[in-house]
């Protein structure tokens, strides 16, 4: 699961995990990408197109745009396309927002994310 808790000064501000063998760790640091870097919301984040790189092939999901790949092909990377749309892990998280607690759950497993009172 590979439980990750990102850290404001002493206070938690974010938490994820994801099942997903060798998958786990490239989709929680995309999706840790996604939030912190392009200020997606954790259902966003969890939710986007995911990429792999454990061998000399690029793992794209099925729904990264095949101009993407057409590019990394012109440059001689060798491109395997999933035929899932969610593919690579499947990360869930929850973050705090000015709000509160949010959360998002990858649509390709079971789980969701709730607000427990």
């Amino acid at each position: 699961m590979a439980p990750t808790i990102v850290f404001e000064g002493e206070r938690p501000v974010m938490a994820l995990g994801a099942p997903g063998g060798t998958f786990i760790v490239p989709a929680l640091a995309q999706a840790l990408s996604n939030v912190i870097d392009f200020d997606m919301t954790m259902a966003e984040a969890v939710s986007a197109p995911r990429i792999v790189c454990l061998s000399d092939t690029i793992d794209v999901s099925n729904r990264i745009e095949h101009r993407v790949t057409d590019e990394l092909e012109a440059l001689r990377y060798p491109v395997a396309r999933s035929y899932q749309s969610y593919a690579f892990g499947a990360p869930h998280g929850i973050k705090v927002e000015p709000s509160g607690w949010a959360g998002g759950a990858d649509p390709q497993r079971d789980g969701m994310a709730i607000r427990v009172l």
